[in-house]
């Protein structure tokens, strides 16, 4: 089982790990702060990455390393997502708009693998055309 989130204000792959590196080289770890932690708690072991929705397509994905629950002055506790630093480009899919996160169990892109020639110049033509 995933997570998928919306990438907001990002435009692309590039951006997206270019901004997590920052977090990486700022903070120490990368990590993702969200308001809602997961319901399904006898199944947060078996999260194992975020993927993320850029421009209407889920583009790209992160390993999550840690689930973390923190209790803030509020009343709701918020939850940490501690993310590999790595993001790696999958297939494309394209995927409506939300709010949050939602779980992501079917239809799960293929991570794209970029050593494989022709699979590099699609991804480079994909980029080419602003569609990553």
């Amino acid at each position: 089982m995933h997570l998928i989130k919306l990438a907001v204000g990002i435009k692309n792959v590039d951006q997206l790990s270019k901004r997590q590196i920052e977090r990486y080289n700022e903070r120490g770890k990368c990590v993702h702060i969200t308001r809602s932690f997961p319901r399904r708690l006898e199944l947060k072991e078996d999260i194992t990455s975020i993927y993320w929705v850029i421009k209407g397509n889920i583009q790209a994905r992160q390993k999550i390393k840690e689930i973390i629950e923190v209790k803030n002055d509020q009343t709701r506790p918020i939850c940490h997502l501690i993310l590999d630093k790595n993001v790696i480009p999958t297939e494309i899919i394209s995927h409506r708009p939300f709010r949050g996160w939602r779980y992501l169990n079917k239809n799960i892109p293929n991570d794209l693998v970029l050593d494989n020639k022709n699979s590099r110049k699609i991804y480079l033509i994909l980029k080419e055309l602003c569609l990553v």
